[in-house]
């Protein structure tokens, strides 16, 4: 969860978003699906401006709700990598509508060094 929020550059993560589903026959506890992504790459215009470049904008963003670092969220995960780089880029380009800036700041985050481990080539 936090490594995604970190590719996303999501400044939305709290504890209402933050949900664990028990399974009662096998009485594991798995973190639920994901979701509330809404204040995701750079979406909010007034805090992050269309007319400043996203090299700058990336660094305004503050994470949540841990440390208001990403990188300092990121190095806390452990897993494998799981974004994968040439399905993703693929999906961008067939996306049946205009993606505008989200797509510029999905391609950005693909170059971020800090990002390299999380991605499959």
């Amino acid at each position: 969860m936090l490594a995604f929020d970190a590719f996303i550059l999501n400044e939305d993560r709290h504890t209402n978003n933050i949900l664990f589903l028990y399974d009662s026959v096998t009485k594991i506890w798995k973190l639920a699906p994901l979701f509330d992504h809404g204040l995701s790459l750079l979406s909010d215009i007034k805090d992050y401006p269309l007319n400043i470049p996203i090299s700058i904008l990336k660094r305004k963003v503050k994470a949540k709700p841990f440390s208001s670092a990403f990188s300092k969220q990121l190095a806390l995960y452990q897993g494998d990598p799981f974004i994968k780089r040439n399905l993703l880029v693929q999906k961008l380009e067939e996306a049946p509508y205009h993606l505008n800036r989200a797509k510029d700041v999905v391609l950005s985050q693909l170059q971020e060094r800090s990002l390299q481990r999380l991605i499959i080539d």
